[in-house]
């Protein structure tokens, strides 16, 4: 039950994501609901979730900034059987109603470019190519890559001069008829 209080009182946690380390501490048993509250106003570098998996509630965090950099720990001086189950000090494995764990693996963004491999903590690459971003929305497969061609966009260019000339056309035409005699 999401709203069972944890035996947190006097306890602490320690979240972790990349270089950002956030100290919480508890002066009261927290439900898990309020458990995510405070980590969350704590702005640790993760959002916290609470999930009802058809098995029980969890507790999920995901990191607020992506790339591989950021693996989430999350540690304590203290020991509750709750409190516990919390603990998470990375390397993998499957999270469980005893143990915390990880359900998907913190992972920067690689694309070929020209036959060089351009890795990027996100899917957004505005430094890859000077002047253009590339915004990665799938995966793909090494044998089916996928061919962007860059080119120069002359025809907004044109629109543009040619909207302005108009305007300044238009506004010749009203200053003569209103300085006519």
């Amino acid at each position: 039950n999401s709203k069972t209080a944890l035996a947190t009182n006097g306890k602490n946690l320690t979240i972790e994501v990349g270089t950002k380390k956030s100290e919480l501490s508890f002066d009261a048993d927290l439900t898990l609901e309020e458990l995510r509250d405070k980590i969350n106003k704590e702005k640790a570098g993760v959002t916290a979730n609470v999930v009802n998996d058809g098995t029980g509630y969890r507790l999920t965090l995901s990191a607020t900034d992506t790339g591989a950099a950021n693996t989430i720990k999350v540690s304590s001086t203290s020991s509750s059987s709750d409190l516990d189950k919390l603990l998470y000090a990375g390397g993998g494995g499957a999270p469980c109603a005893s143990n915390a764990g990880q359900t998907q693996t913190a992972q920067d963004a690689r694309v070929r470019i020209d036959g060089l491999t351009v890795t990027d903590s996100s899917n957004t690459l505005t430094e890859a190519i000077d002047g253009v971003t590339l915004t990665l929305t799938k995966k793909t497969e090494a044998a089916k890559p996928i061919t962007v061609t860059v080119a120069k966009d002359t025809g907004s260019a044109k629109s543009l001069i040619e909207g302005i000339s108009k305007s300044y056309n238009d506004l010749m035409k009203t200053l003569d008829s209103l300085t006519y005699f």
